[in-house]
Parts: structure tokens; sequence; C-alpha cells
């Protein structure tokens, strides 16, 4: 060989070795787009375990007037169509035969008394029916029990589980449809709001057999579809538009008092969005939606019982409203189940579980105050002034204290609404620091796991008898189910510390995350 070729040699670049030569982690690199779906996968996975595991922890009638809601569902209104036969109760009541299972002689028979387990029951047979004296004459809107009828079976507990289940879908189909389309910059403030505002009570509503369960989903989903939409282009706005008419629907056909706060939104939007002539679209779906919410609240009349004058001579202006405004306070705490538990308030949320859900809230609730503008102050004004100011009103009106007696439940909706707004109008920055939200995923997983084990233990053994092993000795349990009780608490509290550790990494902000609230 010459020189020349030994310098040609020298010269000539050596070829990029094999495949099989090339370094592991650069061959299974994945890009970040792929690892944001599968986080993204995991997370609506994750949610729907919470969902899930939430609706098969308690009893069929658990929830507040279940056999109410329940018997309104087998025979919805009008009775004379939904054919079923009715009779007279041992009373004297007026209603419809329905399986004894959902009777309202039967099926909370544990209600009001959380020192008890739920094994009487198991007592109650789906092929014996009865009379039921509680049952909807036009007091709801027309659209729930009808929907959920289209479910209804031989077999009450199944039929009542699956139609849980479909709530807590239509929930995760809504609102994360929303959280998909809305600009980057607000995802950390949406699921800071979801998080710490639903936790627990949002999450026991929404998978449960009661019409409070699409009014939370139908409120939120309405709001948050419309602000977003206000502040997107292209397709994405029009899904928006079309998430939020579906909230809108949702609030129309679930509760009256959830159609008339579509009005009170749609007041607030009027001072948070900068109006053009171009956001036509989003407008017109506000105001139609408020008259027709407001004429659904104008014909039911829900929470009825909660609206009436005290007996006896009605007490001085001053000292009602005294009363009132000295209870809003323990309202308030009341979303996080304070002196307001689940089932028939016969679960005990004092103590941990409330104080936790309150932590919670509170650093939401101060982190989206940090910055202020006109507009976000007259929209916490229209929001705060709704959930104080209706039940406290109707007090010094018919002079009693309302707000002693009036569920939070009722106004709950509108609260994740505030976190919402406070949490994504005006940033100037990012929406929380890391240490605060460190401090919330911990206060929130640990919330998750005790609440969800306080209300597995109130209906399988009693809140007296405090055990950890939730299957051993269990009083009351579904029957033939896969899984015990126990093996129900650790896919909850291990999905819900999945979801909210997922739903913040995936909404991690930058700097410049405000450009996308102008896109």
């Amino acid at each position: 060989m010459t020189s020349t070729d030994l310098s040609q040699d020298c010269e000539h670049t050596p070829e990029a070795p094999p495949q099989h030569f090339t370094p592991s982690r650069r061959r299974f690199r994945v890009s970040s787009r792929v690892w944001r779906i599968l986080g993204g996968v995991v997370l609506v996975l994750s949610v729907c375990g919470v969902g899930i595991s939430w609706a098969v922890s308690s009893p069929l009638g658990s929830s507040p007037d279940d056999d109410y809601h329940l018997g309104s569902i087998w025979c919805p209104p009008p009775l004379s169509s939904s054919g079923c036969s009715t009779g007279y109760t041992e009373r004297g009541t007026f209603g419809p035969y329905v399986p004894e299972t959902v009777s309202s002689a039967r099926v909370a028979c544990y209600a009001f008394h959380g020192e008890d387990s739920a094994v009487c029951s198991l007592k109650n047979s789906d092929d014996v029916t009865m009379v039921t004296g509680r049952w909807d004459d036009g007091n709801y809107p027309w659209g729930y029990y009808q929907f959920h009828h289209n479910f209804i079976g031989h077999n009450a507990n199944r039929a009542g589980v699956t139609m849980r289940i479909i709530n807590v879908m239509i929930s995760v189909v809504v609102l994360g449809a929303i959280g998909a389309l809305m600009p980057l910059a607000f995802r950390r403030g949406y699921a800071l709001a979801l998080t710490a505002g639903w936790t627990p009570m949002g999450v026991y509503f929404i998978s449960s057999n009661n019409p409070s369960s699409w009014a939370f989903t139908g409120v939120f989903a309405f709001a948050a579809g419309l602000w977003c939409a206000a502040h997107s282009n292209g397709w994405r706005r029009w899904a928006l538009i079309g998430a939020a008419a579906i909230g809108a629907v949702l609030s129309c056909t679930s509760r009256g008092d959830s159609a008339f706060f579509l009005f009170v939104v749609s007041v607030a939007l009027a001072f948070a969005v900068r109006w053009s002539r171009d956001r036509w679209p989003e407008g017109a779906l506000a105001v139609v939606s408020s008259i027709v919410g407001i004429i659904i609240m104008r014909s039911t009349n829900v929470a009825s019982t909660h609206l009436d004058a005290a007996d006896g001579p009605h007490p001085s202006l001053i000292r009602v409203l005294g009363q009132n405004l000295s209870y809003l306070p323990q309202y308030f705490a009341g979303f996080y189940g304070y002196r307001w538990g689940p089932g028939w308030l016969d679960v005990d949320y004092n103590g941990s579980v409330s104080t936790l859900g309150l932590l919670a809230g509170a650093i939401a609730l101060t982190v989206g105050m940090r910055t202020w503008s006109w507009r976000k102050g007259m929209t916490f004004v229209m929001l705060v002034g709704a959930m104080a100011g209706v039940p406290t009103l109707i007090g010094i009106l018919q002079g009693f204290n309302n707000v002693a007696t009036y569920q939070p439940r009722y106004m709950m909706p509108l609260w994740i609404v505030l976190l919402f707004f406070m949490l994504t109008m005006d940033r100037r920055s990012r929406t929380i620091s890391r240490p605060q939200l460190v401090t919330t995923a911990v206060l929130l997983s640990a919330l998750f796991f005790w609440a969800h084990y306080s209300l597995l233990l109130r209906y399988t053994h009693g809140e007296e008898h405090m055990v950890f092993n939730l299957s051993k000795t269990a009083a009351w349990w579904w029957e033939s189910a896969p899984v015990g009780a126990n093996m129900v608490w650790g896919i909850g509290t291990l999905c819900s510390v999945t979801a909210i550790t997922l739903a913040f990494l995936l909404t991690r902000e930058r700097v410049d995350d405000e450009a996308a609230v102008e896109a």
C-alpha cells in the first residue's frame, strides 16, 4: 500500500454504525408529544377510576333524597305516561308502584343513622313491588329522570350503579373535552379549580344518582366553555361553544336552581370578557341560556322545603340579617362536607376531612386573588354575591335563618366557577408556585384517601367501628361483587393520586404562557 492510499484512508469519513450499535436511549427515545398523549390517556383512565370507585362505595338510595329521585326515575313525570300502576301507601299517600328496593319506605332504611351500617338494605327485594310516596310531580325540570329511565332494570342495584357510572362518564367527556380544547395558559388553573373545588363533595355528587350530578357538571361546563371560547379562534372556539351548550342543557334538565345559575354565570361573564362584535356567538348562547334558565327556574319548585318561613312571629330585620350572616362561614365550609356531609347528611366529614378540603380550597382561592382588576373584582362580587346572597335574602324576606338550613350543595356549582375565573383571569405570572402546588397535591391526595375511607366505613360497618380492613366483617356490600370494599378503597386512592399528579404535570407552565391566552 502506497503512502497515497494511506492518506486517502485517513481522510475517509467512517460510516455510521449499524442500527444495532446505536445507543438504546437514542433508539427508544419518545417525543414529548407522545409522552403528553400517553399521560393524557392515563389521566383520563385515572379520573374514570376515581369516579367509578366512588360510584360503588355507597348503597342504592344513599345520596340526599334518593328515595324521591329513584322513584322519579322508575316512574318519570308525567305519571300517567310513565307506564307505572298507581295506588296508595299505608299512610294514604298516592303514588306509583316501584320495586321495594327503590321505594321511599325501604331504600334508605339506614338514613340519618351514621353509627349503623347499610345492612338493612340487603333485605329489600326486586321481586316485591310497593307504592312509593315520593316521586316528582313537576318540581324538577324535564330531562334527568326521563334520560335515566332508559337504564332501569329488574336488578335495581345494577341499574342504579349503571346510572352513576353514566353520570361520571358524562362529566369526564364534557369537562375533559373542554380541558383539551382550551388555551394552554388556562389549563393549570382549570386543573387546580377542579381538584381543589370538587374534592370530596363534588366527586361524591357527580358519581351519585342525584340530579346535582348534572348540575355540577353542567354549570361548570357552561362557564368554562364560554370563557375559553372567548379566548380561542377557529374550530376550537366552536367546539368550546358546543361544550358550553351541552353544559347549558345539563343544567336546564337537572335542577331549577342550576338553570338559574346560567344567568348568574352569564352576568359574571359580561364583566369578565372583553366583548367585541365577533364574539356574538358566545353572547347569543349566554343570553338564550339565561332566558331559558330563568323560565325553568320559575316553573319548578326545587328545594322548596328549605324556603318555608318559620312559625310564629318574625324577629326584627336586624336580628334575621345577623343570624343569616353569622352562619355564612359554616355554610361555605359545607362545600367540603362540614355539617353537611355525604349521604343523608349522616357521613361525618367534620374534622380532618373538611379541614383538609378547606386548606386546599383556600390555597387555590388565595393564588387566584394575587392579581386584580375591576373586571375580576366584579366577577368575584357577582359569584360570591349569588352564593351568599340567595339563601341570605330568602331568609330576610321570610323572617328566618335560611342559611342554617339551605344545603350548601345547592350553591356549590358556583364555587368551582369562582375558583376557575380567579385562577385564569388577569394572569401576569405563573398560576401557582411549585411549593404551593406540591402542598396542594399532598393535601388533596390525603383528602381523597380519608374521605373515601370515611364514606366506605359508614356503609360497611358504621362510623363508630374504626377498622382498616373494610372487607373483613363488612355488614353491607354489593351482592356478587368481584372486589371488596378494601380493594375499591385502594383503587380509588391510587387513581386519585395518579390523576392529581398527572393533572399538574401535564399542565406545566412556561414563562411565556400568557401569549397562549390571546391565541
